[in-house]
């Protein structure tokens, strides 16, 4: 497995939803009524848009849902659903579509990762979370 680090966590800003949506972004589909919008700095390389299996973002043993990349400044901005601590390990995992990954998987990616040597990294101390009302206002946020 060849790592690809997130090089820094940009922000985080918890939200709750006024209107759960069911995410794509993993095989579970889990409801999604809250969690943290994280923007992180990564190589540009990583954000090109493809319809191909491409390294998988995940935060913890969990892909993550991609709502913005910027590929000029490297930064994309994505949701983690669930609350987050201090600390998160957020990587890039092996090729996959993100809409295929189980739990099983996910947990042998980030014990790989783990492995390779990735650390956590810091999530920055936000204000209080932001209500939004559904999952097109988070987007567009």
């Amino acid at each position: 497995m060849i790592l690809l680090f997130v090089l820094r966590v940009v922000s985080a800003t918890p939200f709750v939803l006024v209107e759960p949506y069911r995410s794509d972004w993993s095989a579970a589909h889990p409801v999604v009524r809250g969690g943290t919008v994280l923007v992180l700095e990564v190589d540009p390389a990583l954000l090109t848009m493809t319809n191909t299996p491409r390294p998988v973002l995940y935060v913890g043993e969990a892909p993550v849902e991609v709502l913005a990349r910027d590929v000029d400044a490297g930064l994309v901005r994505v949701v983690v659903p669930g609350a987050l601590g201090a600390e998160a390990f957020i990587y890039f995992g092996g090729a996959a579509l993100p809409e295929t990954i189980t739990a099983e998987a996910g947990a042998r990616e980030l014990a790989s990762a783990r492995a390779a040597g990735l650390l956590p990294l810091r999530i920055p101390v936000s204000a209080a979370a932001v209500t939004v009302l559904d999952h097109a206002a988070l987007a567009g946020r």
